[in-house]
C-alpha cells in the first residue's frame, strides 16, 4: 500500500487564504468525512491524502467555505428561508433534538448583549437589506437578513426592508411574541401577533456546545455562532419536515394560509429562488 501523506490546511488571515502545506506522515491514517471547514472557527485541519482534491480547496471569507473532500457535493446556500406560521414553530417536533425556537427571553438576552445596537446582528451590504441598512456592521456573526413576513391575509411584505423572527413565547391563544429588525434603524422591536402570521425562524441550541455546523432533514447546512454564551444558527430556517420526518405543509394560496390551523409554511411570494 503506498503511504500517505498528511495534509494541513492552515489559514492566513492576513491573505485571507487557505494555504495547504504537505507532510510526510508514516503512520497508516483512516478515513474520515470532512463535510465544511469554517475559518471563523477553525485555524487548521488535517485531512488523509485520499480525501483531497487540491483543485478543489478554494476559500474567500466571509464564505469561509472549503468541500475539501471530493466526494461531497456542494450544499445549496441559503438566502432568506422559509416563512413559518405559528402552529409549526408550537409544534413540539419542529425543531431537531437538542435545538429550540428561542423564548421571548432569549431575544432580550441577545438584544442587551449588543447593547441594544441591533446593527450588530444585521448582515452588512445591501443583498438582503435596502439602503441605507444603518448601523449593519454584524460584530456578532448573527447575520440577520430581511426576509419580510407573510400578512394573515396571505399576501407578503417587507422584503429587504424588515426581518421578522418568531419566539416561542405565547402571548395569548394563537398570538406569540416575535422580534422585528429594521432597514433603516438600530433597534430590535418586540411584539406579538396572531399564528396565522407567516415570519422567520431562528433556532438557537439547547446546550453551549458549539457542532460548527448542522445539516437538517432536508440536508441544509447552517453554520453556527456563539453569541453572549448561546449557540445560534447563522441562517433563517429552511426545514421542510418536523423533525419526525413528517413533511409540513406548504401553502401558497392565500385563502387556505389564512384559513389553517395547522403547521405550515412557504417561501416569500411562493418564489423558491429567494429561500
Amino acid at each position: 500500500m503506498a503511504q500517505k501523506k498528511l495534509f494541513i490546511l492552515q489559514y492566513s488571515w492576513e491573505l485571507d487564504k487557505f494555504q495547504l502545506q504537505i507532510v510526510d506522515n508514516p503512520h497508516e491514517l483512516q478515513n474520515f468525512d470532512i463535510p465544511i471547514i469554517d475559518a471563523r472557527h477553525l485555524s487548521s485541519i488535517a485531512l488523509s491524502s485520499y480525501l483531497v482534491d487540491t483543485q478543489k480547496v478554494e476559500c474567500s471569507f466571509p464564505d469561509a467555505q472549503i468541500f475539501s473532500n471530493p466526494h461531497n457535493k456542494p450544499i445549496p446556500s441559503i438566502k432568506i428561508g422559509y416563512l413559518y406560521n405559528g402552529f409549526a414553530i408550537h409544534h413540539p417536533n419542529f425543531a431537531p433534538e437538542g435545538w429550540h425556537v428561542p423564548t421571548d427571553e432569549e431575544w432580550t438576552q441577545l438584544y442587551s448583549s449588543t447593547e441594544f445596537n441591533a446593527g450588530n446582528l444585521k448582515e452588512t451590504g445591501y443583498e438582503f437589506w435596502e439602503y441605507p441598512n444603518i448601523g449593519a456592521d454584524n460584530s456578532r456573526n448573527f447575520f440577520a437578513r430581511a426576509g419580510g413576513y407573510r400578512y394573515q391575509s396571505g399576501t407578503f411584505y417587507y422584503l429587504n426592508q424588515n426581518a421578522y423572527f418568531w419566539s416561542s413565547t405565547v402571548y395569548t391563544d394563537d398570538w406569540t411574541y416575535y422580534r422585528k429588525l429594521n432597514y433603516n434603524d438600530v433597534t430590535m422591536n418586540r411584539a406579538f401577533t396572531s399564528d396565522i402570521m407567516g415570519h422567520s425562524v431562528r433556532l438557537v441550541k439547547d446546550d453551549n456546545f458549539d457542532p460548527v455546523t448542522f445539516i437538517d432533514l432536508d440536508g441544509n447546512t447552517y453554520d453556527t455562532s456563539i453569541i453572549n454564551g448561546k449557540v445560534w444558527l447563522r441562517h433563517n430556517w429552511k426545514c421542510t419536515k418536523l423533525n419526525d420526518g413528517t413533511a409540513l405543509q406548504n401553502i401558497t394560496e392565500n385563502f387556505a394560509w389564512r384559513n389553517t390551523s395547522q403547521p405550515a409554511y412557504c417561501a416569500y411570494n411562493n418564489d423558491l429562488n429567494l429561500v
